[in-house]
């Protein structure tokens, strides 16, 4: 198609693929969690060590130049909440990183904490922030109550490469009350003023993992509930469809936390202009919807989405994702196997062919494709760390 003809041609501009640096830190700790802009990448790192070496960057967060690696500056994150979840959004000055707490507003040369925006009283059941976007200068957010407190695990274990699996405290989704990122408020904020825009509520608690946007439209799903769509102007419900042959072709969540599949809190949606996706390591089954109008199922199958970023080969026969035929309510055939992409990459309008997808240019070009002259690339910017 002409768009897969545009992206083909857009990626062989960047040849040849080079790799542009290595830097500190080379072992960390997870999960980890990457933003990036304005020449600065933002990590922020989780509460597991599976190594000893991974110790020193338990529950940080680092700003690194993006153009060499140099570490600009870093400071602690709060213990005990699960980072691994949407809910940092980097610019060009700001970095927006929301908590158990509030949205620290960061600068993002300095990492200086300029603001915080905390939910309101009376509206949310708590104070979490669960997931956010930020479109046209406006913040969207799903809030809610407290959540279960992971513990930190250093490691005492030498050596390099390898981690255990295991259904870690808290990963088993077991409670919507404190599972990670289940809250039942959306917001839109004017991060500035901190002015609420509107805010809406669901009865039923919503899954982070399950929240995407685009065009403004916010989609979300209630586990086993519903799946809606609210106008991101005004908070309206544009749609909502609790159909019974929708939940169950979505399916119930599967346990994941397995090499197989992956980790239980990965995001399990994506969507396109016309069409939302399910998949991920909870899911055992691709579901195409759309997302015009209420969720119906799409009758035909015109792109493939590749939503699960753990790195393995190929996924097994009882877990590929099926195409669906819309007439039977059943798999019409098994998706071959395919290389996981770690972007999640929609290829609009691709046809079914074995290839089963293509990664689009990006918006804005990444560090290692921009001219190497950048203000980061400075003698200034090569310091010692900046502790904040």
């Amino acid at each position: 198609t002409g768009n897969s003809e545009k992206t083909i041609s857009a990626l062989a501009e960047r040849m040849p693929y080079l790799t542009q640096f290595l830097a500190e830190p080379k072992f960390c700790p997870m999960p980890e969690v990457s933003v990036a802009a304005g020449g600065r990448v933002f990590r922020a790192f989780g509460h597991i060590a599976h190594k000893a070496n991974q110790n020193a960057m338990l529950s940080t967060l680092i700003c690194a130049n993006a153009y060499n690696g140099t570490i600009l500056w870093k400071r602690a994150l709060p213990k005990g909440f699960m980072i691994h979840r949407n809910t940092m959004i980097a610019t060009s000055d700001t970095l927006y990183l929301g908590d158990h707490r509030s949205c620290k507003r960061i600068d993002a040369a300095t990492g200086e904490i300029r603001s915080e925006i905390v939910v309101p009283e009376g509206i949310s059941d708590g104070p979490t922030w669960k997931w956010m976007a930020m479109v046209d200068g406006v913040l969207y957010a799903l809030v809610g109550a407290k959540e279960f407190e992971v513990p930190t695990q250093p490691s005492q274990t030498p050596g390099l490469g390898h981690w255990p699996w295991g259904m870690w405290p808290g990963h088993d989704y077991a409670n919507p009350k404190t599972n990670f990122g289940f809250g039942r408020t959306f917001l839109a904020i004017n991060p500035s003023s901190k002015e609420i825009l509107w805010n809406h509520r669901e009865e039923d608690y919503v899954d982070s993992r399950g929240v995407c946007m685009r065009n403004d439209r916010i989609y979300f799903y209630s586990p086993a509930k519903s799946v809606g769509c609210l106008d991101a102007k005004n908070g309206d419900v544009v749609w909502s469809n609790t159909d019974a042959a929708l939940l169950e072709a979505i399916g119930a969540d599967s346990r994941a936390q397995h090499p197989i599949t992956g980790y239980s809190t990965q995001t399990f949606i994506k969507c396109t202009d016309d069409l939302l996706f399910f998949a991920g390591p909870q899911r055992n089954r691709l579901e195409q919807r759309t997302a015009k109008s209420s969720g119906k199922r799409n009758t035909a199958i015109s792109c493939w989405c590749c939503v699960t970023t753990q790195s393995m080969r190929s996924v097994r026969s009882s877990v590929h994702p099926r195409r669906w035929n819309p007439d039977t309510n059943s798999p019409t055939r098994t998706v071959v196997s395919w290389p996981i992409c770690t972007c999640a990459a929609l290829a609009p309008g691709r046809p079914a062919r074995r290839t089963a997808f293509s990664i689009e240019p990006r918006a804005e070009p990444c560090a290692s494709t921009r001219p190497r002259t950048s203000p980061l690339t400075s003698p200034q910017c090569v310091r010692p760390v900046r502790t904040v």
